[in-house]
């Protein structure tokens, strides 16, 4: 079994006192084997608050896989965002803005969806959905797991737009490639879905988003983390939630999914 902590949208530039350290005791008592942070590291871009984040990043219980969310691209220094939008990214957080990870369990493919020319909608490239399928054919048997800012999935009732490329290649990665479960932040709100919704495949997979888990813009939804414990058939999933800055987090909801025949069910 994998412990695995899903925090996203931390927004740093907008953090409430009391908020890191709540959220800190509580990984000290998950003690996760892998923090999966989905993007938006800061509020806009700047130096300090990429230098904060880092420290923050620091702090957490390794190892740590982190991708880039659209706040993590400069907004009004135009040039940079257009010419090389992931410059301050690079140099504060990590040089590597899609990341791969494995061990003899799991096998996730971390990918970037923010880029210059977009702000709340997010793109794939070719050639990450090229690099995702040669990481996971250099890992068979493991449970597969994709993590970007952006939803590649939603429900049929929420307007927001899924990334360019998702729709075109979430049947493939899902069915031929066998991906188990998505995960994803950028909307500030938790929740889990079987799916997918928008497009048609064999297979039902997760798809879970992660509410904002450091920042004063939760919407009222609190601030909030996933934790998952994983299994090769069988997905543990739970909602954390802090009501105030500085309250403790505990659990609001959770759900459990097994492997069946068609994929994934809710147990």
């Amino acid at each position: 079994m994998r412990r695995i902590v899903q925090l996203s949208d931390l927004h740093f530039g907008r953090i409430v006192e009391g908020t890191c350290a709540s959220l800190q005791r509580a990984l000290a008592r998950l003690q996760p084997d892998l923090v999966i942070v989905s993007g938006d590291l800061t509020q806009r871009a700047r130096p300090v608050q990429f230098r904060h984040a880092r420290q923050f990043l620091g702090r957490l219980p390794q190892p740590v896989l982190c991708v880039p969310g659209n706040h993590d691209v400069p907004l009004y220094y135009v040039f940079t965002r257009l010419l090389n939008p992931m410059a301050r990214y690079r140099r504060w957080i990590s040089q590597e803005v899609d990341v791969f990870y494995e061990d003899d369990t799991i096998s996730v493919a971390a990918l970037n969806t923010a880029h210059g020319w977009t702000d709340m909608d997010g793109r794939l490239t070719a050639a990450q959905c090229d690099a995702v399928k040669r990481h996971f054919d250099r890992s068979p048997g493991r449970l597969r797991m994709v993590v970007t800012h952006h939803p590649l999935d939603l429900p049929p009732t929420d307007a927001h737009p899924v990334p360019v490329r998702a729709r075109t290649h979430l049947p493939h990665w899902i069915d031929e490639l066998g991906v188990d479960l998505f995960l994803a932040g950028h909307l500030h709100r938790s929740r889990a879905l079987l799916g997918p919704v928008r497009v048609r495949a064999r297979r039902r997979v997760v798809f879970t988003q992660a509410g904002t888990s450091t920042s004063d813009r939760h919407s009222g939804y609190g601030n909030a983390f996933n934790f998952l414990s994983v299994q090769p058939d069988a997905v543990d999933l739970e909602h954390w939630h802090a009501d105030a800055p500085g309250d403790d987090f505990s659990v609001r909801e959770s759900a459990r999914f097994t492997r069946c025949a068609q994929g994934w069910q809710a147990a």
